[in-house]
């Protein structure tokens, strides 16, 4: 199921929200510090990152290798702890808002995320602070040398939990300074970017090596053709269906009275 594994891999690839937590990173090497600070600036500037409250991209994604059409997929983000992502119909969905989550599949009824997957989403936000999101990472940040990503080179750096446990690698184009690739738990994540209101949008994302798929073969696309920043988002779509449901029947005496 394509919603699956964009909660279980797509959310990795971009970081952070600005105004919702200290940093936290525990140990970064100088060459590291000045690679991110590097692409802060070439995406915007950290406070044009900060400035941005709420973010929709609408697209497509498509699994390569089954799919011969896109499927319309929408991300939308606001205020730091709210996130819905919804696929075709809207029927195959991923919402969460504070603490409480919940996904819901064609055909069965939602279901609540449990707090491990709520944390997943809430860490790994999908607006466009792609390395300004390093200072929620709590662990140790290592320059890692040179590299190529598609003929370019490239720097890398790694980064590894507090436990000693690689978390993921990702790779900066020593030209552009933007994040252009990331490697964790076996998934590769392959960018490109717009500009928008004077800041860069990931606006394609490649999944490489996902399941059944050759190695260094794409996987899955997700393109992003509407993009908009900081424009108002109804309060119910990061509400549970049910509390939907129940905001409905309430309004409806009052619309009967007009």
């Amino acid at each position: 199921m394509v919603i699956r594994i964009f909660m279980a891999t797509i959310l990795v690839a971009v970081v952070g929200i600005g105004q919702t937590a200290p940093a936290q990173t525990s140990d970064i090497d100088e060459r590291s510090m000045e690679i991110i600070e590097a692409c802060i600036v070439a995406m915007g500037t950290e406070m044009q990152l900060r400035s941005i409250d709420t973010l929709s991209l609408r697209g497509t994604t498509r699994v390569v290798q089954h799919e011969e059409t896109g499927e319309e997929i929408l991300i939308v983000v606001s205020g730091g702890d709210k996130f819905h992502m919804s696929q075709g119909d809207g029927e195959a969905f991923t919402t969460f808002s504070g603490d409480q989550g919940w996904t819901g599949v064609p055909g069965q009824p939602p279901q609540r995320l449990d707090a491990g997957d709520v944390g997943l989403v809430r860490e790994f936000l999908p607006l466009p602070h792609v390395v300004a999101g390093w200072n929620y990472f709590s662990g140790t940040v290592r320059f890692a040398g040179a590299g190529e990503v598609d003929g370019r080179p490239v720097w890398k750096l790694g980064f590894t939990e507090e436990s000693g446990s690689p978390k993921f690698t990702r790779y900066f184009d020593q030209e552009s300074k933007l994040l252009v690739r990331q490697e964790f738990d076996r998934v590769v994540q392959e960018f490109d970017y717009i500009r928008v209101n004077e800041v860069e949008i990931i606006s394609k994302m490649e999944i490489l090596d996902g399941p059944g798929s050759a190695p260094g073969e794409v996987y899955q696309t997700f393109e992003f053709d509407e993009i908009k920043i900081n424009d108002p988002v109804p309060d119910d779509l990061f509400q549970m269906p049910d509390e939907q449901r129940d905001n409905a029947a309430r309004q409806e005496p009052d619309q009967a009275d007009k």
